[in-house]
């Protein structure tokens, strides 16, 4: 019969279960088809209880992909109007300093929008205040009659209705991402907990052959 030390069996029982998420879903799904042809009882949960927990992870997590891949496109869409913004920004300086004197320039950013951000002065580097500087620097332009220029306000306005539109649909992107990791991270807890109690079942009753028996439920770590 084989030997095993008090720590040995809790040691085996967390590598057989996997870690990342579609190991531990794909694991959890041959598990639960074994538990559920088995004679098997756990106090604290059922089969069908099992299923239905790994059935909603499995959906968690593809509706978790197909969030992530969604902000993708977001994420390289903001990056290039934040380029774009710090690029064209310096041709609005340009018509101020043509405007009002490069000795007097200065005096006259706060109400483009334009803030001192270290040595120098550009849009605020966090996006929700750089909506504000947006339309300060559009009501700007329009006061002193920089409007026809070729970085005026039609520019402006073009890349300001974008903006705040990319900025909304990422936030709410980003609140769903965050409810659909709550609700995976409970998820996982929970088959996690039934995955290490039934593997300790298998030892208990197969004591020499719980190898071969776990491989046949579906704990096949060479896999993953």
């Amino acid at each position: 019969m084989e030997k095993r030390s008090p720590s040995d069996a809790p040691a085996r029982r967390r590598g057989l279960v996997p870690l990342n998420d579609l190991d531990l879903r794909d694991v959890a799904m041959r598990v639960s088809a074994a538990w559920k042809s088995s004679s098997f009882t756990l106090a604290y949960a059922t089969p069908d209880a099992f299923e239905q927990n790994v059935v909603d992870y499995a959906v968690v997590i593809d509706e978790r992909m197909n969030l992530d891949a969604s902000r993708r496109p977001l994420t390289g869409e903001l990056a290039d109007l934040d380029d774009a913004i710090n690029t064209h920004l310096s041709n609005v300086k340009a018509y101020i300093a043509e405007q009002f004197g490069k000795e007097r320039a200065s005096d006259y950013y706060p109400e483009f929008g334009i803030v001192k951000v270290g040595k120098t002065y550009q849009f605020p580097i966090d996006r929700n205040e750089r909506i504000t500087s947006l339309e300060r620097l559009v009501t700007a332009l329009t006061k002193y009659g920089l409007s026809n220029q070729r970085y005026g306000v039609n520019f402006w306005k073009d890349l300001q209705a974008r903006y705040v539109q990319l900025i909304y649909q990422a936030g709410t992107t980003d609140s769903q991402r965050s409810a659909r990791v709550k609700d995976k991270n409970e998820l996982k807890r929970e088959i996690k907990q039934v995955l290490q109690s039934l593997v300790l079942l298998v030892q208990a009753n197969y004591p020499d052959t719980w190898r071969s028996v776990l491989r046949q439920w579906g704990f096949q770590k060479e896999k993953y």
